[in-house]
């Protein structure tokens, strides 16, 4: 048994599920004027993933460049639906 699975751009973890950004409950915006927007010094290597515009392409999200953020940084940027 395989631990990956083949979707259309590549290999993601088989207990992942690929859906498109339209079909979540996330609230985009434009955090380059909040102060809840990480510093650069924020920025990491690992952690969870911080998406911005650069990180997108052709409606995808790239992982070129992409940047991620601690659990606790990630805990005071985070939108919810309420």
């Amino acid at each position: 048994m395989s631990d990956w699975k083949e979707i259309e751009f590549g290999k993601i973890p088989i207990h992942w599920d690929y859906i498109t950004l339209e079909n979540t409950d996330l609230k985009i915006g434009d955090g380059n004027y909040s102060s809840k927007y990480p510093t650069q010094e924020e920025l990491l290597n690992s952690g969870i993933p911080f998406v911005s515009s650069n990180d997108l392409a052709n409606g995808k999200i790239t992982s070129i460049n992409l940047r991620y953020i601690s659990k606790e940084q990630h805990s005071k940027v985070i939108v919810t639906g309420k």
